[in-house]
């Protein structure tokens, strides 16, 4: 049975992983919101042996599928569970603590590409906040 959680930003309390319009962004937590609720899947690990699980929306069906490369949007898509294991919906965690258990979350077979907040990575954006989008970043 697959487990369900969510993806809280590290530079804001406030703000979680959502769905929204088709496209990942980070938004005000909200417990309520099935939009911000994703599950763990797969059997498979990175190259450091940590479990690779694919983000899904339980509201939407959509999965986080790895961007076109460093600076593009992560996008979603509707998975499609088709009798093999796709590696471009899959991600791992890091093993290194940020602090307060944050960890980095990567995609499954590239470990230097992570996603994050794209104004987090360019301070004269104004940082995280509602509505911002998520890049693979390297």
């Amino acid at each position: 049975m697959a487990s369900t959680f969510r993806i809280h930003c590290r530079a804001s309390d406030d703000l979680g992983l959502a769905i929204v319009g088709g496209e990942p962004v980070l938004t005000k937590a909200n417990g309520r919101d099935d939009r911000q609720d994703l599950t763990y899947g797969a059997g498979v690990t990175d190259e450091a042996g940590s479990p690779a699980f694919a983000l899904v929306n339980k509201a939407t069906g959509e999965a986080l599928k790895h961007s076109l490369g460093h600076g593009h949007p992560v996008r979603a898509v509707r998975l499609h569970l088709a009798g093999y294991v796709d590696e471009s919906v899959l991600w791992a965690e890091s093993e290194e603590d940020l602090g307060d258990g944050f960890r980095r979350v990567h995609m499954l077979n590239n470990m230097d590409y992570i996603f994050d907040a794209e104004e987090a990575i360019i301070p004269d954006l104004g940082g995280a906040r509602d509505g911002t989008r998520l890049i693979l970043f390297r």
